[in-house]
C-alpha cells in the first residue's frame, strides 16, 4: 500500500517506511518486479525509483476494495454510538501514524 501513496520511492525510504530490514525489502521488491506489479524507473540495478505498474495499480485497488468490505462487515454489529467511538479511536491512530511518518521524513529524508 505504501507504494501506491509514494510513487518513485527509493528502496532505502521504503525500507524505513515499512520498518523491515533492507534485504527483506529488496527481496520483496524484486518479486513484485518479476510479477509485473512494480517497476524500477531509476535506470540502474543498484538504485531504485519504484512505481506501480498498471497491473500493480489494479491489484492495489482490489486490496483496497477488499479491505473496505472487511471493515464494513466487522462493524455491522456495532451500534451507532459504538461506531462513533471506534471512528474516533481510528482517527487518533491515523493521526499518530501520520505524525510518525512526518518524523521519519524529517529524520531520514523526504519520501518521494
Amino acid at each position: 500500500m505504501a507504494l501506491g501513496r509514494h510513487e518513485g520511492i527509493s528502496l532505502k525510504d521504503l525500507t524505513i517506511m515499512v520498518d523491515v530490514n533492507k534485504s527483506l525489502t529488496t527481496r520483496i521488491v524484486k518479486q513484485l518486479i518479476e510479477k509485473g506489479l512494480v517497476e524500477n524507473k531509476s535506470g540502474s540495478a543498484k538504485t531504485y525509483s519504484i512505481y506501480l505498474t498498471d497491473k500493480g495499480k489494479d491489484a492495489r485497488e482490489l486490496i483496497i476494495d477488499a479491505t473496505k468490505k472487511v471493515n464494513r462487515d466487522m462493524v455491522v454489529y456495532l451500534s451507532d454510538d459504538e461506531k462513533k467511538v471506534l471512528k474516533g479511536i481510528m482517527e487518533k491512530i491515523r493521526k499518530k501514524v501520520d505524525e510518525d511518518i512526518r518524523s521519519m521524513r524529517d529524520t531520514h529524508g523526504k519520501y518521494n
